[in-house]
């Protein structure tokens, strides 16, 4: 079922839905070369020419391909358990806990998805090969990836691993004998365990859910087109935004936050590319799973890991995780013996992609060695320029990189450059969820005299991530330096109750500057 006329053309299910996905995904950003989607895209195409080389390799020699790829992941797996181990070590007892094990990755998801990974495959390996050298270090492996997954906390790592192992055992005659008889205490075992794991980081869980729920309402409203690769970010703060000026609740409230990334890679290709890819992707990974399963694949199971990982977090926003997707997708792709048509489609599907590649990429750079440049000149002017000259890869990346702009704009601001500042700010917005540049903005405003302007900025701000205090403090100011009294007063009161998310020397002290105003104030008030 995974391949169709496999014997006569050597193509796959699989790879007609990797077609039909890589063109909707390439013609979704438009012509306009300089935008995010475009930018995006060019992210994405070399995995897109990753997939067909390995495809090409699968179907020339699947055993060997296999044999090498196993070696490579085994060498890359041993030393990123090095870094790992010496991460925990060095850390040992240290406050950082769980952030601290996240050898060479970003962070201690990715990191967990990785062992997860490599320890659903070389429990494959272990099970299916039977020469004592193979199974040894396979075993090594995995015992040293458990225990390191364990330190990283990450629930869907170990989620994900259990799941493939699950998909494993029913390989085996006894073991899915004995899961069909066990079925409802799996079952219980299973729901147990994840009201255990919601219980165990119940905030951070509640936090996923809320971004579901806006993410659903975004992808709604955008239906089949989406927002635009590279969005999600900045689409999700304003449709959270419009979330809480609707609905309330202290518990969402203390959830919220401005996620950098999207914790459901399929509800984040939804929204970004619209339903249609969404589907197209999911139909991918599952019948490529069910082909890889019914093949009997080892790549099934790290394939089953990443797949479901993917549900809870972000592994497809990092460069070695979507490479390893390619390539289990590619293993699974394949059908058996060796089909001339299938290596033609594949290499010039790899060539077009180049070709598309190289031309978009030329653009992109050409733009910002050239009319991009011009174009952050235009807004941030030659005394600027240190924060984004000093290093090509930022110059190049500038219009993308939140930090940068935010950077470059808060500089304008401080430089009583406003509307120049607003022009670079709103551009963050398009790819940030961070509501410091509304805040910014907010201050741009208030810096012209756009007193209405400046409270509607400081407002959505807030509805933004509704539990930080610094949009009500700077409401506060607002309304003081306008002279509207009561208004001021009432901010005042709201400032000083207010419930923030995380409190700090930060919080207090904007709270006392408050106090200070509404002392100066009633101080003249009696006078």
């Amino acid at each position: 079922m995974g391949v169709i006329s496999s014997e006569k053309s050597g193509l796959s299910f699989v790879d007609a839905l990797f077609l039909s996905l890589s063109i909707l995904l390439m013609f979704s950003s438009g012509p306009a070369f300089q935008s995010v989607d475009c930018h995006a895209i060019v992210k994405l195409e070399p995995f897109l020419m990753a997939y067909c080389i390995l495809r090409i390799c699968f179907s020339v020699s699947y055993a060997w391909t296999t044999r090498l790829l196993i070696i490579a992941l085994a060498v890359f797996c041993t030393y990123e358990l090095l870094l790992g181990y010496t991460q925990l070590f060095g850390n040992w007892g240290s406050i950082k806990g769980q952030e601290s094990v996240v050898a060479s990755f970003s962070g201690s998801g990715p990191f967990g998805c990785f062992l997860s990974i490599c320890s659903s495959l070389f429990v494959a390996v272990y099970s299916k090969d039977k020469k004592p050298y193979v199974r040894i270090p396979s075993l090594v492996l995995v015992i040293l990836c458990l225990i390191l997954m364990a330190c990283t906390l990450s629930r869907a790592a170990m989620i994900s691993f259990a799941a493939s192992i699950l998909f494993l055992a029913m390989k085996r005659e006894h073991a899915a004998s004995m899961i069909r008889k066990c079925r409802i205490y799996l079952l219980l075992i299973v729901t147990l365990m994840g009201a255990g794991a919601y219980m165990i980081k119940k905030p951070s869980a509640d936090g996923r859910i809320l971004m579901a729920r806006v993410g659903l309402r975004v992808m709604k409203d955008n239906g089949l087109k989406g927002v635009g690769l590279g969005k999600y970010s900045g689409e999700y703060g304003k449709a959270q935004a419009d979330f809480f000026s609707h609905y309330g609740g202290e518990n969402l409230r203390m959830v919220a936050d401005s996620p950098a990334f999207g914790f459901n890679e399929y509800l984040r290709i939804g929204i970004e590319a619209g339903a249609l890819s969404m589907l197209l992707f999911t139909g991918m990974v599952i019948m490529g799973t069910l082909s890889a399963y019914r093949k009997n694949s080892i790549w099934c199971y790290p394939l089953v890991s990443i797949s479901l990982f993917a549900c809870f977090s972000y592994p497809f926003e990092v460069g070695a995780l979507t490479l390893l997707m390619m390539v289990f997708l590619a293993s699974a792709s394949c059908g058996s013996g060796r089909h001339v048509t299938g290596y033609v489609f594949h290499f010039l599907l790899f060539i077009a992609f180049g070709y598309v590649y190289y031309s978009r990429y030329s653009s992109v750079n050409t733009g910002f060695s050239g009319s991009g440049l011009s174009l952050i000149e235009r807004f941030c002017g030659n005394r600027h320029k240190q924060y984004y000259v000093h290093d090509y890869s930022v110059l190049q990346d500038g219009l993308y990189d939140e930090k940068l702009l935010f950077l470059i704009g808060q500089s304008l601001n401080r430089s009583a450059e406003y509307e120049k500042s607003d022009s670079v700010l709103s551009l963050g917005t398009e790819i940030s969820s961070d509501p410091m540049f509304w805040n910014v903005m907010g201050n741009n405003s208030l810096a012209q005299g756009r007193y209405r302007q400046a409270e509607s900025r400081y407002r959505h701000a807030f509805m933004m991530v509704p539990n930080r205090l610094y949009p009500l403090y700077l409401l506060a100011r607002l309304y003081h330096e306008e002279g509207d009294t009561a208004r001021f007063l009432e901010m005042a009161d709201r400032v000083e109750t207010f419930i923030p998310k995380v409190e700090s020397v930060n919080t207090e002290r904007l709270r006392s500057e408050i106090r200070e105003l509404r002392r100066e104030f009633y101080g003249q008030t009696n006078r």
